[in-house]
């Protein structure tokens, strides 16, 4: 029963999943097994430019180098103010963490998660997920260039 808090339960997902059943983790070694990865994590068994961990994490094809996963930066307009987006796959069972980190030199990186808000997370339907964040500040003509990375860990 839904409306019975002895049959929650912790939830990886914002806001829980009620009535439906949690995504069940699977581990990098569950996964390289799984996948037939030959290579360590750091590795690029497809040659793809993209380590076995990334590929992991993306929920892309580790032996496909057609498949190589891709961040995809945009402008977003909201009531006449420009903001800057961020779009990439996520594995939905990957057991591994995300941050979103920025730089206006190459050379120093911050990683403000107060910066940065989710605007959207789609399910695929195929355990993998199309997430779009948005930097908080507005962007234009007179903004600092800035570099958008994703660490993994």
């Amino acid at each position: 029963m839904l409306t019975d808090p002895s049959s929650w339960v912790a939830s990886r997902n914002n806001g829980g999943s009620p009535g439906e059943a949690e995504v069940k983790t699977v581990t990098y070694s569950e996964w390289a097994t799984l996948n037939s990865v030959r290579g360590e994590p750091q590795g690029d068994d497809d040659g793809d430019m993209v380590s076995n961990y990334l590929e992991y994490f993306f929920g892309s094809d580790p032996g496909l180098a057609a498949d190589a996963p891709f961040a995809d930066t945009n402008v977003q307009r909201i009531g006449g103010v420009d903001y800057l987006t961020l779009s990439f796959p996520r594995n939905l069972s990957a057991e591994a963490s995300l941050e979103i980190q920025f730089s206006f030199d190459l050379l120093t990186w911050t990683a403000e998660s107060k910066s940065f808000e989710t605007v959207s997370s789609i399910d695929n339907g195929d355990g993998i997920s199309e997430e779009t964040v948005r930097y908080l500040m507005p962007v234009n003509d007179e903004s600092k260039k800035m570099f958008l990375r994703l660490f993994v860990n």
